[in-house]
């Protein structure tokens, strides 16, 4: 039942991470307006590429945990700016609660560290 919870929760958090990467590469209207209040000049799609690399980092049973590290990095430093703009925190706040639901079903050892014997 873990394994089957723990998959579901990884496609269910890769997806919601496409989904915004989906609307920074297409610069929607409301990404353009968010990128511009938050002080970018040029909304760029560099933040999509980004977006990309950590999602496949995440996908990869191998580089999971590297994945997980620097999206909750990535997305924390997204629902600051947003605080700082006065924006709503609802989409990196769920994206960094499915990251680290995720992780705790999947592999728990990233935040309980084993003894030494």
């Amino acid at each position: 039942m873990k394994q089957i919870t723990g998959k579901i929760l990884i496609g269910l958090t890769i997806a919601v991470m496409l989904y915004s990467a989906m609307q920074v590469l297409l610069l929607t209207a409301e990404r353009v307006r968010l990128f511009t209040k938050a002080g970018y000049a040029i909304p760029t799609r560099l933040f999509a590429l980004f977006d990309i690399m950590l999602i496949l980092l995440f996908a990869i049973p191998a580089t999971r945990r590297a994945g997980f590290i620097l999206s909750a990095c990535y997305y924390s430093a997204g629902l600051a700016t947003r605080m700082i703009v006065h924006e709503s925190i609802a989409e990196p706040m769920l994206i960094l609660v499915l990251l680290f639901t995720t992780m705790w079903f999947t592999d728990r050892k990233i935040f309980i560290p084993r003894k030494d014997s």
